[in-house]
């Protein structure tokens, strides 16, 4: 009942060893009309019709509101349930930023003019949809054709199937360009389970000369998508998840990221005199501030992912209900599924294994006319595996043009 002593009969909320703990939001309101009630000697009416019902609904549904923002900043600084600005600034703390969308990234051959040399940057290629770009400058070598790198000038998981790219435009010394394999998928911007997710990986980055501290250091940078590492501490070469890796070496593969940036990652978790393992060679200067801006420079070596298609065969059983357009309703689903991880977040990665049932629940919640019969995945087409398993130097790409539907 209320009072000059300023009580009152609405609930507060209250801090427990469980966390912050809100009365229900109809308590509330019961509290508001009995403090009207007293308020104006009692016995007063309390339909929520009434004038007097009103404004304790109003009262109540302000003071709601105000337990839901406090309950929010209280849950906001659990890693493990933050989202957005909260999760923002928890990423801050470990000095991490949430990824913005990508692009999709494509391998090409660029056949020109030897000598010539195409500017980073400059749009080169279409697939009919969409253009692609150059990252870096390219010099067209003796031999007329160059390898090179070229991202969708948008952002998103937009699929490119292998040999769909063609010369978008008069480009001064060039004559065509090819894609003999599909491009790494783009994606969103990253999640709320994705980020946790690359927080709790990268936390090994603050310990050295281990394994999953340089996998931690190079997950952390923005720009990769995607990275495994490998550690042969044995003095003979030995073969593991289908690479072969020198003694005394580790072995990162990684999707995206700038060279410089990954070979930095690399050497500063590394242990000193340890070997580095792949087909990608990068020198770095080490930037530690004892060498007042004149440290050694090292060679580092790396991998870069090779971008492996994976193939997924839908069948659904047939009716009248099935619309039209069920095939593409079903690709965007599994291209969707494919790039978050859905739910459960877990996406399929490099050295992963992924089972055609990961796809299932995006298809069937596509309607009730997704009746799901088989679901099957492979690396080639058709598809007639239960799941497939990436080695530690494949990615797996998704395109539209790799899902197939059967009705029967």
């Amino acid at each position: 009942m209320s009072s000059s002593s300023g009580t009152t009969s609405i609930p507060a909320l209250t801090i427990t060893s469980a966390g912050v703990v809100a009365p229900d939001e109809l308590d509330v309101l019961t509290g508001a009309l009995t403090d009207i009630s007293a308020a104006m000697g009692g016995n007063v009416n309390q339909d929520l019709s009434t004038p007097q019902g009103q404004i304790a609904t109003s009262e109540a549904a302000a003071i709601g509101n105000c337990y839901d923002a406090i309950l929010a900043v209280a849950n906001g600084v659990d890693p493990k349930i933050a989202s957005g600005r909260m999760q923002d600034a928890i990423g801050n703390i470990y000095f991490m930023t949430r990824v913005p969308a990508t692009a999709t990234t494509v391998a090409v051959s660029i056949v020109g003019t030897a000598g010539q040399v195409v500017s980073s940057g400059s749009v080169i290629a279409t697939d009919g949809v969409y253009q692609y770009a150059l990252t870096a400058d390219v010099t067209i070598p003796a031999g007329g054709t160059a390898s090179a790198t070229v991202t969708n000038t948008e952002t998103g998981p937009l699929a490119c199937s292998a040999n769909s790219l063609s010369l978008y435009q008069y480009t001064a010394g060039v004559s065509s360009v090819s894609n003999a394999s599909p491009g790494i998928l783009g994606s969103d911007a990253e999640g709320r389970i994705a980020f946790e997710e690359r927080r709790n990986n990268s936390v090994s980055a603050n310990s050295t000369s281990q394994t999953a501290s340089i996998l931690g250091q190079v997950l952390k940078l923005s720009s990769v998508t995607d990275a495994y590492a490998y550690s042969n501490g044995t003095t003979a070469a030995v073969t593991y998840n289908g690479v072969n890796v020198p003694a005394n070496s580790v072995y990162c593969c990684v999707a995206g990221g700038a060279p410089a940036d990954i070979g930095l990652a690399i050497m500063q978790k590394k242990s000193p005199g340890c070997g580095t393992a792949g087909g990608t060679s990068v020198q770095v200067q080490d930037p530690a501030a004892v060498y007042n801006g004149n440290g050694p420079t090292y060679t580092i070596n790396y991998a870069v992912a090779q971008a492996t298609p994976v193939y997924l065969a839908v069948t659904i059983k047939n009716g009248i209900d099935v619309p039209s357009d069920a095939l593409t309703q079903i690709q965007n689903a599994v291209l969707a599924q494919f790039a978050s991880g859905g739910s459960s977040g877990l996406r399929p990665t490099i050295a992963s294994t992924i089972y055609a049932s990961q796809f299932g629940c995006a298809i069937m919640s596509l309607g009730t006319w997704a009746r799901l019969v088989t679901l099957q995945i492979g690396t080639s087409a058709p598809a007639d595996q239960n799941l497939v398993t990436m080695t530690m130097a494949q990615v797996p790409t998704m395109a539209a043009g790799n899902i197939s539907l059967t009705l029967v």
